[in-house]
């Protein structure tokens, strides 16, 4: 049995960990810094205007990691080591690894016109820039 590590908890590192879940009866581990639910970005909106609960943005229901038989740390990879196959986790810990993705996603882009540095101009990219804006 592999096991496969997928660094990042957005939607390209559940979709992966969903499609080898499905390949056959792998080792799975996600690991993300952010927090354990993924969500949508782009229903964040709705959360700012009042019209739909952060939970409401979730892609998952609750139980669908034990259900896939998908392990979670909530952690930070510091460090990958090709050599010897592991990551070492900001925790200290380290994770042993056959397969190794690297899903972290993306960040908000600041096109760098003339004021988008000013006070209260921000993106609207993850749940805490929603809490920023309130």
């Amino acid at each position: 049995m592999l096991h496969f590590v997928i660094v990042g908890n957005g939607i390209a590192g559940v979709t992966a960990a969903r499609m080898i879940r499905k390949s056959g009866p792998h080792r799975i581990t996600l690991i993300s810094e952010e927090g354990l639910q993924p969500y949508s970005r782009t229903a964040l909106m709705y959360v700012f205007m009042g019209q739909v609960q952060f939970e409401g943005t979730w892609l998952y229901e609750d139980g669908f990691y034990s259900k896939n038989r998908i392990d979670r740390l909530h952690d930070r990879v510091v460090d990958i080591d090709a050599q010897t196959q592991t990551v070492t986790l900001r925790s200290g810990d380290r994770v042993a690894y056959d397969k190794l993705l690297l899903a972290t996603g993306s960040s908000a882009f600041n096109p760098g016109w003339p004021g988008d540095d000013l006070v209260g101009v921000q993106s609207l990219w993850g749940i805490d820039d929603v809490e920023r804006l309130e």
